[in-house]
């Protein structure tokens, strides 16, 4: 009885660890990208931007212990930075991170109020402008006048939707304590709703705003698109940075969109 209960435990012991080994892979590509993650905003604090077609070895003696010393970057001066409610670029050169050169100089200028159409075909760099504001790709010189961080509110073509509630979709990245603070009510995010053509949404689901579902699969293309416009009415930046937010929303409600967004 005594040697049936040993191996009995044994099997099941190798069975957990036969099982165990699945989530152990799971870890370590989680450590894996966080890993990544950690070393790239390390070089962006540093001014150094990874190439990611063009690779070339170099040495960097001043990285941190445990960080890796073969990386493929370059370095640069930037660009200086002013915060102000305006957004002025000042013989900004865009360069992609591979380092290509895609505008030698741009100027602009834009106050609040002002409402501006970027067009071009692909690659002319449109986004980058956006990136260079974001300071997600570097500036290499030059003056660059902007915001600060939370006055601007950046929509991509393709939203991003967490996991949580319906709520949750509206005010991210809010948290229901910051929807308390600012005396927003479920009324109110309702109206918004109503705003963008999606009350349907709040309708159709039996719990209302605490329904929680995998809403990347759950909503259409365009109601994905509209749901990132109810974020924007919500948090009122004081610039919206529209990325094509609106290519797969019905001419009529796009129309609509745009229309509420400049009165």
């Amino acid at each position: 009885m005594r040697n049936s209960s040993l191996l009995i435990n044994l099997a099941k012991a190798i069975g957990r660890l036969v099982v165990s080994y699945k989530e152990v892979q799971n870890l370590a590509g989680y450590t894996t990208l966080i890993n990544e993650m950690d070393e790239v905003l390390y070089d962006l604090s540093n001014g150094c931007y990874e190439r990611v077609m063009v690779t070339q070895d170099v040495s960097i003696n001043d990285k941190p212990a445990g960080k890796s010393n073969t990386v493929k970057k370059h370095s640069t001066k930037g660009a200086q930075i002013v915060f102000s409610d305006d957004i002025i670029f000042e013989d900004i050169p865009i360069y992609s991170p591979n380092g290509d050169e895609l505008i030698s100089k741009m100027n602009f200028k834009i106050q609040p109020g002002m409402h501006l159409l970027i067009s071009g075909p692909n690659g002319c760099g449109k986004s980058s402008l956006f990136r260079i504001l974001g300071e997600l790709w570097p500036a290499k010189s030059g003056k660059l006048t902007k915001p600060p961080v939370e006055k601007v509110f950046y929509i991509p073509q393709r939203p991003y939707l967490p996991r949580g509630s319906l709520r949750d979709q509206v005010i991210y990245p809010h948290s229901i304590e910051d929807v308390k603070r600012r005396g927003i009510t479920d009324e109110d995010l309702a109206n918004i709703m109503d705003n963008v053509k999606l009350s349907h949404v709040v309708a159709r689901e039996t719990d209302g705003w605490n329904a929680h579902n995998d809403w990347a699969d759950v909503l259409s293309g365009g109601e994905k698109q509209r749901m990132a416009m109810a974020r924007l009415i919500y948090h009122k930046p004081l610039y919206a940075i529209l990325d094509e937010c609106t290519s797969a929303v019905s001419v009529d409600v796009e129309g609509h969109l745009y229309t509420y967004m400049k009165e």
